[in-house]
């Protein structure tokens, strides 16, 4: 009998907004769920996150450390590597073209001292066609996974000094300052001047 007392004093217009807000409550609660099942779906049966990955952390591609899985031997010793990660699919690797072309020049006219290696997840016969089309004439091409390298987009371009240790590092479509930038540290590398 009380509870009759109580909705008695409710007006229409609170009760209103009442069922709107279960409403917007269950709708909420429904949305979850239909992206659950989708993700479900999507991922064979089971939503998957990715792991939290200590040791990848501690692998991050920076100046001052060498780059992991990369292949230095074989090549003439030089004063400076670029090691360009590169993926083929890339909408700034293709914009930088014109830049990498530079320093596939620059690598020519150096006398073996300075080397391009370009690594990434391509399989190496068709980046290898893809570059010759481009006119780009790497020292080597390496095939590898961008997590190895503790790379984390492309394109990434990373100096290396005789020992392997990065001296610079620059990441994404480079602007005028940034390509002037590579080219100045690549000049110091090669006269000796670090």
């Amino acid at each position: 009998m009380r509870y009759f007392r109580i909705v008695g004093k409710l007006s229409t217009r609170s009760v209103a907004d009442g069922v709107l807000v279960v409403l917007t409550i269950l709708l909420l609660v429904h949305a979850g769920w239909t992206m659950k099942a989708s993700l479900q779906a999507l991922s064979g049966g089971e939503v998957r996150r990715a792991p939290v990955d200590p040791v990848r952390a501690a692998k991050v591609l920076a100046v001052g450390n060498s780059i992991p899985g990369i292949d230095l031997s074989g090549a003439p010793q030089a004063d400076a590597t670029m090691t360009l990660f590169f993926r083929r699919d890339c909408q700034y690797c293709k914009a930088s073209l014109p830049f990498y072309r530079e320093l596939s020049q620059l690598r020519d006219k150096s006398s073996g001292r300075v080397r391009l290696i370009l690594a990434g997840p391509d399989e190496p016969g068709a980046l290898r066609d893809f570059l010759v089309e481009n006119h780009i004439e790497p020292d080597r091409i390496q095939s590898m996974s961008l997590d190895t390298a503790g790379v984390d987009g492309t394109p990434t371009l990373a100096l290396l000094d005789r020992s392997g240790t990065v001296r610079g590092l620059w990441v994404g479509q480079l602007q005028p300052g940034g390509r002037e930038e590579v080219l100045a540290a690549i000049r110091q590398s090669t006269t000796g001047t670090n």
